[in-house]
């Protein structure tokens, strides 16, 4: 039988000193298949190394990822913002049958006191 080689996937950043990140590395790529990466980088240096954190992909030298505000792509940060859409619009929901000042009644109730 031969040998199963075997892939490297710490993370691939090497500091001024020679050493190497010693962190687990995220799969990252160049090209848009993803189907083998092309190298690994943990999430602290994915993003210097011009690789998304949340996809893997290389979107180094485009203005709208070098300078996001959470280092992620136009792709994954849209993503982010539909699903915190979708939690507020729940918590919109359940705040709308449940107000917040219903809490302090139930509250005020359950210890007995007086409400002013």
């Amino acid at each position: 039988m031969a040998a199963e080689s075997r892939v490297d996937t710490r993370c691939g950043h090497v500091f001024e000193n020679g050493k190497r990140c010693e962190q687990e590395g995220n799969p990252c790529y160049l090209g848009g298949s993803y189907e083998e990466p092309d190298e690994y980088f943990c999430g602290k240096h994915q993003f210097e190394q011009g690789y998304c954190p949340g996809c893997g992909l290389f979107y180094g030298g485009i203005e709208s990822f070098e300078f996001s505000d959470h280092h992620l792509c136009d792709n994954c940060e849209s993503e982010i913002q539909v699903e915190l859409e979708r939690e507020d619009a729940l918590m919109d929901e359940t705040y709308a049958t449940y107000p917040f000042d219903c809490e302090d009644d139930w509250t005020r109730e359950a210890l007995g006191t007086d409400v002013c």
